[in-house]
């Protein structure tokens, strides 16, 4: 495919997401409500690891960057942790976004409620998107596995 024809067709398609918002203005509280928890999320994690943990959050940090401090290894679950949540709040909104999204472009009425009913109705797929093990062939999926690769870097693993 050409430039312009590559050019073209993405111009089409803000074309039609704009028609798309602008027909149903209520696809926009779904990304202001993913911020909202994401934020609401971050407040959390990060008060309540800096108050479990203390400076070792910040060691932790460090660590990454190739300090050879020891970590808390309750501080690596709580960044698992936070990884889960994170992604599942986008990956549940985004999906309720997309449900209405098609529901405008195919001619349908919908709703912000008909949206998260459907992000609920999925919560078993989603969740299988977001766990690092799936059945029935594990697969270990980007966000761990990261977060697993920095762990042995910085551990005395004997993978090492």
């Amino acid at each position: 495919m050409r430039f312009f024809d590559r050019l073209s067709n993405g111009w089409k398609l803000v074309k039609t997401s704009l028609n798309v918002i602008e027909s149903e203005k209520t696809l926009l509280l779904f990304p202001v409500l993913s911020t909202l928890a994401l934020i609401l999320v971050c407040a959390t994690f990060l008060g309540g690891g800096y108050f479990i943990f203390g400076d070792q959050i910040l060691t932790a940090a460090d660590t990454i960057e190739g300090s050879s401090s020891e970590v808390n290894p309750l501080a690596y679950v709580l960044a698992f942790a936070y990884y889960f949540v994170t992604y599942f709040i986008i990956i549940f909104f985004n999906s309720a976004l997309v449900h209405c999204a098609v529901q405008v472009l195919n001619g349908e009425q919908t709703s912000l409620s008909e949206g998260m009913e459907y992000a609920t109705s999925k919560l078993d797929k989603i969740l299988v998107i977001i766990l690092p093990l799936s059945y029935p062939k594990p697969k270990i999926f980007a966000s761990t596995s990261s977060l697993f690769i920095r762990m042995l870097k910085i551990s005395n693993s004997p993978l090492n």
